[in-house]
């Protein structure tokens, strides 16, 4: 079954990729940081007034949370009307404005973010889309909030026809894709209760969280089912991962009967799970964000444990084959996860 999900990802990586002919991806003019969230009024003069006094047009503080993007729109705008998309859903605050440098107009196209009640967004779908009329704008300028990351931000403007069918081939995709994953889910949790083996709970809660964290990622939950959540998805998402993780680590000392000998492996996730389960608890119980100042350390926190899963999942197998001469189906399942 797995397989199949792999097969239907695919199929979501092709429906993006075969539709490259009908859409621009928009090259990055200027981006650099500022010191608050500048207001419609306030968003280009800022960008002519570093022009003017020869500031760097590109220059990025990775822990900066807010930084300017600047996009100059193509020639071919001016000929007819273009689809804009911003295919990324992980952003805490995000605001678009189209301008007319020529005319000294600008125009709000996209309000978006996690950290923003769903009833803001300008956009009725849940892809971040905005239509832009022929000839209306020069530059795109976006407001960007996203701590502890280095600020990318892609902008794809889309011929409006193959848009559509690019749209809705991704959205069929999505539905075949969470089918999947929900049907695989009830088969595990089934065999688990038919066989009385607890493994097959540990396994479908990886599955679980392995779901949940593309329902979320793809704006599905934000949209549709928690839209004033707001600034808790950042908190969900770290706790999915390292969840799921844990959940896997376990899954996986167990399958390879190794877990007496791996000490070292179940001891990091118990500390790791402990401290997401505490830190999180506090912060949903007092309502203080103590990851606030501190977003690109846990970044980086949660790529080390990344790294250590990817490690660990080398050497379990290959201790499993060097006592058993044995290669495990969760081998391949590790290894394409």
């Amino acid at each position: 079954m797995l397989n199949w999900v792999r097969h239907i990802l695919m199929v979501i990586w092709l429906c993006k990729s075969l539709s490259i002919l009908g859409q621009i991806s928009l090259p990055i003019k200027a981006i650099y940081p500022v010191s608050h969230e500048l207001q419609e009024s306030e968003i280009w003069d800022s960008y002519l007034n570093r022009k003017v006094t020869g500031e760097s047009l590109y220059q990025v503080i990775k822990n900066n949370p807010f930084h300017n993007i600047v996009f100059s729109l193509p020639q071919k705008t001016k000929q007819r009307d273009y689809v804009l998309q911003i295919p990324d859903y992980k952003i805490n605050r995000l605001f678009v404005y189209g301008v007319d440098s020529v005319n000294n107009s600008i125009r709000q196209l996209i309000v978006f973010g996690d950290e923003m009640d769903r009833d803001n967004y300008l956009h009725k779908t849940r892809t971040l889309q905005a239509r832009l009329l022929k000839g209306e704008f020069t530059h795109l300028i976006a407001s960007y909030n996203r701590p502890g990351n280095i600020p990318q931000l892609p902008v794809v403007l889309w011929d409006i026809s193959i848009y559509l069918n690019h749209w809705g081939s991704i959205e069929s995709a999505y539905g075949v894709l969470f089918g999947l994953l929900i049907s695989y889910l009830f088969y595990i949790l089934l065999a688990g209760w038919l066989t009385k083996n607890y493994l097959f709970g540990v396994f479908g809660f990886w599955i679980f969280t392995y779901m949940l964290y593309y329902f979320i990622s793809s704006g599905f939950v934000k949209y549709y089912l928690l839209p004033h959540f707001n600034e808790f998805y950042s908190f969900i998402r770290l706790i999915i991962v390292v969840f799921g993780l844990f959940t896997i680590n376990e899954f996986a000392l167990r399958h390879y009967e190794l877990r007496n000998k791996a000490l070292f492996f179940v001891w990091f996730w118990y500390f790791f799970i402990a401290l997401t389960i505490v830190l999180n608890s506090f912060i949903f119980i007092s309502g203080i964000n103590l990851y606030e100042g501190y977003e690109a350390q846990f970044v980086w926190l949660v790529r080390i444990l990344v790294i250590v899963f990817i490690i660990e999942n080398f050497y379990l197998p290959v201790r499993y084959y060097q006592r058993t001469g044995k290669v495990t189906y969760l081998t391949y399942l590790l290894l394409i996860s």
